[in-house]
């Protein structure tokens, strides 16, 4: 069976090419936007929690174990929704201060970086977090509920593959359109 006269016309066959190039485009500019908005909000996250890591550190450097602790519990009261992720532990992993009942079993990224489903009484989804080691083999995690970014992240994701779908539905019918 041979396809139908339009389908094998120079114009629908440049045509066909155009919307190929097209969506190509589409796809790389919706991928840069992509990168840009949920990119930014994963960074921005990071250096948060990086911020955080420094500034709790700095305090066990300066005053010790008792004066972390007491900064941990003041920086959870003033975070109701639960936003913030601290667990500060010995080298059992056995909690000390924080909102975490337990250590995460995540295993670490390359940069160390951990990401655990998070269920705390305030909070349930995704949590971002990075640990480090104080003296004695102290241990501390301080992170973020990712929950929202991933949230947003789908969102996007979902958008912009509509988005493709579409550009690349009109391109088509265009091409069909001027190869008649």
């Amino acid at each position: 069976m041979r396809a139908p006269v339009i389908l094998r016309s120079t114009a629908f066959r440049v045509a066909l090419l155009y919307a190929v190039v097209f969506g190509a485009s589409v796809l790389v500019l919706l991928a840069f936007l992509y990168w840009s908005t949920a990119g930014y909000m994963a960074r921005q996250a990071d250096a948060t929690i990086a911020a955080e890591i420094e500034g709790l550190a700095e305090q066990y450097r300066r005053e010790g174990l008792e004066r972390l602790t007491r900064v941990i519990a003041e920086r959870i009261r003033r975070d109701p929704q639960g936003r913030s992720v601290y667990l500060f532990a010995d080298a059992n992993l056995n909690a000390l201060a924080g909102n975490l009942d337990r250590w995460p079993d995540a295993i670490p990224d390359a940069d160390g970086w951990i990401e655990f489903p998070l269920d705390t009484e305030n909070t349930r989804g995704y949590a971002r977090a990075r640990r480090f080691v104080l003296e004695r083999r102290l241990r501390l995690l301080v992170g973020r509920d990712v929950q929202e970014l991933h949230d947003v992240e789908s969102l996007i994701v979902a958008a912009l593959s509509w988005g493709l779908a579409l550009t690349l539905a009109l391109a088509i019918a265009g091409g069909m359109a001027t190869s008649r």
